[in-house]
């Protein structure tokens, strides 16, 4: 009877050790909220550096988010998107991202200036930094290390291990705001960042889908993205004008992508994208009308590709409150990124920082490979921001 108690509790001491592993440490979606006075949270909210993240249990969300190996891509497809040194963290064990119950990081524009907090778990902390010391690595013991051009100090307080470039202060703990409810990521933006404008966000789930959103961003359903197509919709003073990326093999170009600009009469019309690889390449505009819109586009199918595409472009503007609107196949950014590379590779473009974007957002989104569709909704003065990643299972047509 003794001997079935003691196999039953050790059953159970199993069962108890692999739920913890499996909550703590498993891919998983695992919302969580800035943690009390501490350093994480005052780097989100110190205004020194113009661009902060926070992302809790970054080993758990990062890694369940993944389509491929958690980590490089993340931190490649960051640095050719923004034009910034990589930013590397150190392993942890198997982890490829520290096991942390929350992680901040606060850089400029050009990512000279780096600061990083990271609330390592109790047991992986003290694991960390005795392995650290033993093997004499300034990475997890602390101390000085260089890296992407950049001198750092590493250091820990108590079980927060932190990094900053060289002339840096450390960050200093504050206390979190308690009515800010659990997220999976915080995102301070000083100056626009692309289409997004400056401000305080939020990443949280919805449903499968996955929402980034700021100010009070209005509820509802954003306009689904129409398959094929990168589409950008800008309300004007005077009327609509709209920019299209068309996916291969709906232009007449090969080797590029072709694009189309819209307008509506009396609204100056965008610039073409790639224009000018278009201009070194040769390539001649085309230009029609539409139900009053007037249409430039790369080639002739691209053209006639986008006298179908108004009568959606005027539907997602009708629908949406937005002053802008995006609307994106993640599928059209991986295939004109791989596309530019085949045709590209090794020659010297004045557009190379427009194609090193789009190689960028192609690595972020071998990550996200669950999800094929994104919109961005931008209203009130750039006040109002709601963004989706919508999840490929989920019908978004």
């Amino acid at each position: 009877m003794r001997s079935v108690k003691r196999g039953a509790l050790l059953v159970i001491l199993i069962l108890l050790g692999a739920a913890h592993v499996a909550y703590w440490y498993w891919p998983r979606e695992h919302a969580g909220s800035p943690a009390a006075d501490s350093a994480a949270a005052g780097l989100l909210a110190s205004p020194e550096l113009p661009l902060r993240a926070w992302v809790a249990h970054p080993h758990q969300n990062l890694a369940f988010l993944a389509h491929a190996e958690s980590g490089a891509n993340w931190r490649r497809g960051l640095s050719e998107l923004l034009g910034t040194p990589q930013l590397r963290l150190p392993g942890f064990g198997p982890f490829p991202l520290p096991p942390a119950s929350e992680l901040a990081v606060a850089t400029d524009e050009d990512g000279k200036r780096l600061i990083v907090a990271a609330r390592i778990y109790p047991a992986i902390s003290w694991i960390a930094r005795a392995a650290g010391r033993l093997a004499g690595n300034p990475w997890l013991a602390g101390g000085r290390a260089e890296e992407g051009g950049r001198r750092l100090d590493i250091m820990w307080r108590g079980r927060t291990w932190m990094l900053k470039t060289v002339g840096e202060e450390w960050p200093e703990a504050a206390p979190s705001d308690p009515r800010l409810e659990p997220v999976l990521a915080r995102l301070a933006v000083a100056n626009a960042l692309g289409p997004m404008p400056a401000g305080h966000y939020r990443v949280a789930r919805s449903g499968r889908h996955l929402d980034l959103t700021s100010g009070g961003a209005a509820g509802g359903e954003l306009p689904a993205p129409e398959e094929g197509v990168l589409m950008m919709i800008e309300r004007r003073p005077r009327g609509l004008r709209a920019t299209a990326v068309l996916g291969p093999g709906q232009g007449s170009l090969r080797g590029v992508p072709s694009a189309v600009v819209f307008a509506q009469p009396g609204v100056r019309q965008a610039d073409l994208p790639f224009q000018k690889l278009y201009g070194l390449l040769g390539v001649k505009r085309r230009a029609g009308q539409q139900r009053g819109w007037r249409l430039v586009a790369s080639d002739r199918l691209a053209l006639a590709r986008g006298r179908g595409l108004v009568p959606g472009i005027e539907r997602a503007a009708a629908t949406g409150a937005g002053g802008i609107v995006y609307s994106v196949d993640l599928d059209v950014v991986r295939e004109v990124a791989a596309e530019l590379e085949r045709r590209l590779e090794g020659v010297p473009l004045p557009a190379i920082k427009e194609l090193r974007q789009w190689r960028g957002a192609a690595m972020l989104l071998t990550e996200l490979g669950a999800y094929d569709r994104w919109s961005l909704e931008v209203s009130d003065g750039g006040r109002s921001v709601r963004s989706r990643l919508w999840f490929a299972d989920v019908k978004t047509r």
